[in-house]
């Protein structure tokens, strides 16, 4: 099976591409707070902001209590 386009595998779009995975994937970042506080910011794909949790942890368990798949990013 070969992956290159063929009529009934065309290429994606650019579009289709940066969508791919968008509903399921998440990203979460280290943030610091106005008040000086460290916390870790959840995104969609779409850099949409979802949430906000105290640390790392919670915020991966929030994530997989939506059935969704973390990235970190630094």
């Amino acid at each position: 099976m070969s992956d290159r386009p063929t009529p009934s595998n065309p290429p994606l779009s650019m579009q289709e591409f940066a969508e791919l995975g968008t509903p399921r994937i998440v990203y979460v970042k280290p943030v610091v707070l106005p008040d000086g506080s460290r916390n870790f910011s959840i995104h969609a794909a779409n850099g949409e902001r979802l949430g906000l949790a105290p640390d790392y942890a919670r915020a991966l368990a929030e994530i997989r209590s939506h059935e969704l798949e973390p990235v970190t990013l630094h």
